[in-house]
């Protein structure tokens, strides 16, 4: 079987059939991804806080739920609140983990893989892939390797 049929296979660079598309169809990611980007921005930001609001008391009844359940055992330690299970958490990950995305150098890692993806497609694939990507990120994006006063 070829890596890339009519059914939906990857094309060159992984992007789905011809190079894009995720395998969905032609120029698009499929009709969630449609859906989505149609929602008005209000409901956009609702449902994000939603989201963020689920997972907080997710995280915060979790590290309570294991504080409560090792420490007084192990330790003699007091109980703690789903408030101080929230504050536990955000201490570990001050002291411990960092809160992700932006540690130093994360972001010139993904333009280095983006070009060596982008240096993988034929020069009309690439194109077509700096049409998709400055339609998704707005009208300020810069390609991959090139410099903020050059165009694309």
């Amino acid at each position: 079987m070829s890596a890339s049929n009519d059914k939906g296979g990857a094309g060159p660079g992984g992007f789905g059939p011809g190079g894009f598309g995720g395998g969905f169809g032609p120029g698009g990611f499929g009709p969630r991804a449609e859906r989505w980007r149609r929602r008005p921005r209000g409901v956009k930001i609702l449902m994000a806080l939603v989201f963020v609001a689920l997972a907080l008391g997710v995280v915060g009844l979790v590290v309570m739920g294991l504080w409560n359940a090792l420490v007084p055992a192990l330790f003699g330690g007091p109980a703690v609140s789903w408030v101080q299970g929230l504050g536990l958490f955000a201490l570990g990950r001050l002291l411990f983990g960092g809160w992700g995305r932006g540690r130093m150098g994360g972001g010139r890692h993904w333009r280095q893989r983006m070009d060596e993806r982008m240096a993988s497609l034929s020069p009309e694939e690439r194109e077509r892939m700096k049409a998709m990507l400055a339609r998704r990120c707005g009208p300020g994006w810069r390609g991959p390797g090139e410099a903020a006063g050059t165009a694309g």
